[in-house]
């Protein structure tokens, strides 16, 4: 089973704050107020872990194959497009404000065996189009709402105690704890120790390395 369910960031939250079941009252905690911290929680942890590394939060869709086409829909949790490929060879990313030019001017038009594509909204444009199950597009995922107790966070297994610190340290502050201030501080250190220790982990790699990642 998934360590980050929502259930079990749920359990293990309640775990540190005393209240293995639901509580009313001013200082008690019904599920659905876990939850939504949690998803709060969540949404704060991808925002600093972004700004850190990117690629823990790269996913891929892979089309099945079907007719040749070139309109792909972008998953609901995608942040932003980082590559597509067609048939295994990348695709030029090209501005909207350039989709005219391109009708008119065959000079700009980039090379017979290069692929292009651009993006509005939520759909990119791959020409030519082509099999379906020829094409990957990396992007970056964002965090959606977990609704139900299988839903699974997208945060990294060996980073969810930060999303449970997180919503430990906001029922602490309604339950009125005497160190928030301390707890905060201990908390924005969990991130510089994750920046620390991941620029150490670049700045030791061998020549061509980081060209692997």
């Amino acid at each position: 089973m998934a360590l980050g369910t929502l259930l079990n960031l749920r359990s293990m939250v309640r775990n540190r704050i005393g209240q293995p079941v639901q509580k009313e009252g001013p200082e008690g905690f019904l599920d659905t107020e876990l939850n939504a911290i949690i998803n709060y929680g969540q949404l704060e942890v991808a925002r600093r872990l972004l700004k850190i590394n990117q690629e823990w939060f790269v996913g891929v869709e892979s089309p099945s194959p079907g007719a040749a086409r070139d309109t792909y829909t972008l998953p609901s949790n995608c942040l932003e497009v980082l590559s597509v490929l067609r048939n295994s060879i990348p695709a030029l990313k090209i501005a909207v404000a350039n989709i005219g030019i391109l009708s008119v001017n065959a000079n700009y038009m980039p090379a017979a065996n290069q692929p292009f594509y651009y993006q509005i909204a939520g759909v990119i444009y791959l020409k030519p189009t082509v099999n379906p199950g020829l094409v990957k597009i990396y992007f970056v995922k964002k965090p959606v709402e977990l609704t139900t107790d299988a839903n699974v966070t997208i945060i990294p297994d060996e980073f969810l105690d930060l999303v449970i610190s997180y919503a430990v340290m906001h029922c602490k502050s309604k339950m009125g704890a005497p160190d928030m201030a301390l707890m905060e501080k201990q908390y924005d250190e969990k991130f510089k120790e994750i920046e620390y220790k991941y620029r150490a982990d670049i700045d030791t790699q061998l020549p061509g390395e980081r060209d692997k990642k």
